[in-house]
């Protein structure tokens, strides 16, 4: 029975290192990249030379997209509800059939069919050397360390651990990138020190979404004939020493004898 809880506690440690592994390469989803984005502080003002903020927000994200006929930067939030506001205003103009609704015009140089693109890779390669201050988020070790754009968002979506993101195990409650597995709820105030569904997963039935009671409790054929193996080889294991010594003490008195 010591061995079945001893197996069960080697599961829970693998199952919490693999659940930990999923937290880490766990992506944030859109609303909060954007968000942190919007906070970004650059070392420069470089609003006199380069529009580098979306004409309708004024704030700077990383998905930016340009008119094509006025090359005006907006971000892709704005675009959606600008389209969406104007067809509320205007459904009646909407034809049956069209790729493109005719009031579907750009807000700033009112071209007809408007149409977007994506930054060059030479405004994508300037943004990206753009110096920041830091990591806006509170509280994160990176913040006031002055580094790149790129270095920000890599910072950001790898070993930022301010941003709250889903559980992957979708209990429904926040965790933050680190090496624990304590849970919050939206506001960011404690919730629970692990997951309510359960993360780990037995080897030998399969069986996932173990809480660590249910872990413990879980006694499968599995487990019991990968204890009865172990303990099997154990004792030949014991059996073989104690012949290989008991050989070498034979001849031990042999020699003395003679």
């Amino acid at each position: 029975m010591d061995f079945i809880k001893k197996l069960a506690s080697e599961e829970a440690a693998t199952s919490e290192q693999y659940f930990l592994h999923k937290i880490l390469t766990h992506t944030l989803d859109q609303p909060t990249q954007d968000k942190a984005f919007k906070l970004l502080e650059f070392t420069e003002d470089y609003s006199t030379n380069f529009d580098l903020s979306c004409i309708i927000c004024h704030s700077f994200i990383p998905r930016l997209v340009c008119c094509i006929e006025c090359n005006k930067r907006m971000c892709l939030p704005c675009v959606v509800q600008w389209k969406q506001a104007q067809f509320k205003k205007r459904p009646h103009l909407f034809k049956r059939g069209q790729e493109r609704p005719a009031w579907d015009y750009c807000p700033v140089c009112r071209a007809k069919d408007f149409k977007t693109r994506a930054l060059s890779d030479i405004e994508v390669a300037f943004f990206d050397e753009l110096p920041v201050k830091g990591c806006p988020l509170k509280d994160c070790s990176k913040s006031g360390v002055q580094m790149t754009l790129k270095a920000f968002r890599d910072h950001l979506l790898q070993d930022c651990q301010i941003p709250l993101i889903l559980c992957p195990n979708e209990c429904g409650l926040y965790l933050r990138k680190g090496g624990n597995i304590t849970h919050f709820d939206k506001d960011g105030s404690f919730a629970s020190a692990g997951c309510i569904r359960g993360y780990i997963q037995c080897r030998f039935c399969d069986t996932q979404g173990m809480t660590a009671e249910a872990n413990q409790l879980h006694e499968c054929m599995g487990r019991w004939k990968y204890a009865a193996q172990s303990i099997q080889k154990n004792l030949e294991n014991k059996l073989q020493a104690r012949q290989l010594q008991e050989n070498d003490e034979g001849l031990y008195f042999d020699c003395k004898v003679e």
